[in-house]
């Protein structure tokens, strides 16, 4: 349990569309209401600011404890069981060409977030997530979207970062996450944001894809929607996107021993950094939650960031059966080893797993596919990207207008206590920066993305503060 709470963070700063505390002496009922108390009602009761934040601190510290106990909820644990059968099964079917099984899902195509028909592509994404954030079938206190996301904390962040295992746990984690939300995964591909003179206008950062791109996340999709952890997001502060020049280093890398991690992720020599250091990166541009590991698979961006990196990954993994040299690198990283089980969040009872081995194989490998990066002079017929005919590559279109807004929920004090409105302002650095005006260091604690060298020079190097 300890490993479990060290590696989740303890700041959430999205304001509930419901937030309303009538009492003013009132005990706030979680840590978002817990913020707000402490900033409007703390000096109505003369209670000091250290004492409402060690308060608060302590309410989400129990917070935390629940969860982690609610993990073991033999619910939970059959929840887990399935979707990991459905895999194996669905290896099964493939191999022995069977047309009908409980858990057929079926081979799948994973296409660019911005492809067309947007309301199969994204919008089924968009709408699944949705779907999972909203339902409490596997548990009363957690949704099915956190249930899934917390496998990417505790036991699995070793065995599924820093080595070669990174490939083979993700490629296994996505498809987990596939079968739940019963749709492809679309995936994102930054090459096509990284050419835009600034890719923190790009459309992914509007209502119709990813939602604001600063501060709790209040438009889109995914805006105010339940959990316990809420998605901060701080882009372009530091890192990179990885660029087509990035991709291009990554898949000319000699062998899987060059290709995966460790690699000098922090000097001067980018050519050198391994695909897992690139895709770090990113996790780093996006800020906030997407920074801490434990945490950044509760942003609903990280499926699309990793089904990319697994396209990336693909297409190495053909060149070295093509070259006689697909063989899993053994390095040997402790958790890392050929034979070694993917294990998620901990160690479930029962539970049937692949080994990393079998994630650089054919059989998981053959259950997907991905569609080519949209290409000139069409652009995959998208309209939310174009073709840029001086360089003859695809880049996305820009957010303008009522896209470039958020929404910021102000609380105000009324004849019947405390409410909020809803004020629209400019999505930028700015309400980031009011949050750690307020707050200071985040104290979020585990392993972070990175060390990450050589960051964009476009980035402002404004970073959230961890403890």
């Amino acid at each position: 349990m300890k490993a479990f709470l060290t590696s989740l963070v303890i700041f959430i700063c999205s304001v509930s569309l419901t937030l309303q505390m009538k009492d003013p002496n009132g005990t706030p009922s979680n840590f978002v209401e817990c913020m707000e108390y402490e900033f409007i009602i703390a000096d109505a009761k003369n209670i000091s600011q250290i004492e409402v934040q060690k308060f608060c601190k302590d309410l989400l510290v129990n917070q935390m404890e629940s969860m982690a106990v609610e993990m073991k909820n033999p619910n939970i644990t059959n929840y887990i069981k399935h979707l990991a059968r459905g895999i194996i099964s669905e290896i099964e079917n493939v191999n022995s060409r069977q047309k009908r099984s409980v858990y057929r899902f079926g081979n799948v195509l994973r296409r660019e977030i911005r492809e067309p028909p947007y309301d199969q592509v994204w919008g089924c994404y968009a709408r699944g997530v949705r779907r999972l954030k909203n339902s409490y079938d596997v548990s009363n206190t957690m949704n099915t979207f956190d249930v899934i996301a917390s496998l990417h904390t505790g036991v699995a962040i070793p065995v599924g970062h820093d080595g070669p295992g990174f490939f083979s746990w993700h490629k296994a984690f996505l498809r987990i996450m596939e079968f739940a939300i019963g749709c492809p995964l679309p995936y994102w591909d930054t090459t096509l944001d990284f050419p835009m003179a600034d890719p923190t206008q790009s459309i992914v950062w509007s209502p119709k894809f990813f939602g604001n791109g600063y501060g709790a996340i209040t438009s889109g999709p995914f805006a105010n929607l339940p959990g316990v952890l809420q998605p901060i997001r701080n882009i372009n502060s530091a890192g990179w996107l990885m660029s087509r020049q990035d991709i291009q280093m990554a898949l000319s890398k000699p062998s899987y021993f060059e290709f995966t991690e460790p690699s000098p992720c922090y000097n001067g020599n980018r050519y050198a950094y391994s695909m897992e250091c690139l895709h770090d990166g990113t996790h780093v541009w996006l800020g906030g939650t997407a920074e801490p590991t434990a945490t950044a698979s509760f942003d609903p961006i990280f499926y699309p960031l990793h089904a990319f990196v697994d396209k990336i990954f693909g297409l190495f993994r053909r060149r070295m059966i093509q070259e006689g040299n697909a063989v899993y690198p053994d390095k040997q990283i402790t958790g890392h080893a050929p034979r070694d089980r993917m294990l998620f969040y901990n160690t479930f009872p029962g539970i049937e797993s692949l080994t990393h081995e079998d994630g650089y194989g054919e059989n998981l490998d053959q259950l997907v596919s991905y569609t080519s990066t949209p290409s000139c002079p069409n652009c995959a017929g998208s309209d939310d990207l174009y073709c840029d005919t001086t360089q003859n590559i695809c880049v996305s279109r820009t957010r303008q207008g009522p896209q470039n807004m958020a929404v910021n929920r102000v609380p105000m004090r009324t004849n019947d206590g405390i409410e909020t409105a809803e004020m629209m302002e400019p999505d930028s650095p700015v309400r980031v920066q009011r949050i750690m005006n307020r707050f200071g260091a985040l104290p979020i604690r585990g392993p972070m993305f990175g060390p990450v060298g050589m960051r964009d020079r476009r980035t402002t190097g404004i970073s959230m503060r961890f403890m």
